[in-house]
C-alpha cells in the first residue's frame, strides 16, 4: 500500500513519457489492523530529476499504523528536464 501511494504521487512529478519504479522500501509497522479503513498519505521528502523519496503514513481511523520511506527511480523518456 505504501509503495502504491508513493508511486501514484511520484508519477505525477515526471514528464509525459516517463514513469517511476520503486527501488527501496522501508516500513515500520506500529499497530496491528484487524478491521477498519486504511488511508495512506504520501509526502515528498525529495523530488529530483531521476530519484524521488516519499514518506508514507498509513492510518486506520485516527491511529497511525505504519510509516514507510519509499525511494522511486524515474524510467522512460529522460530527454525532458
Amino acid at each position: 500500500m505504501a509503495e502504491t501511494a508513493a508511486s501514484l504521487a511520484g508519477a505525477q512529478n515526471v514528464p509525459e513519457g516517463s514513469t517511476v519504479v520503486g527501488v527501496d522500501l522501508t516500513t515500520h509497522h506500529l499497530q496491528a489492523v484487524k478491521c477498519g479503513t486504511l488511508v495512506a498519505k504520501a509526502t515528498p521528502l525529495h523530488v529530483g530529476f531521476n530519484l524521488q523519496t516519499w514518506q508514507v503514513e498509513i492510518h486506520n481511523d485516527d491511529r497511525l499504523t505504519s510509516v514507510s520511506q519509499v525511494t522511486l527511480s524515474r524510467v522512460g523518456n529522460k530527454d525532458h528536464h
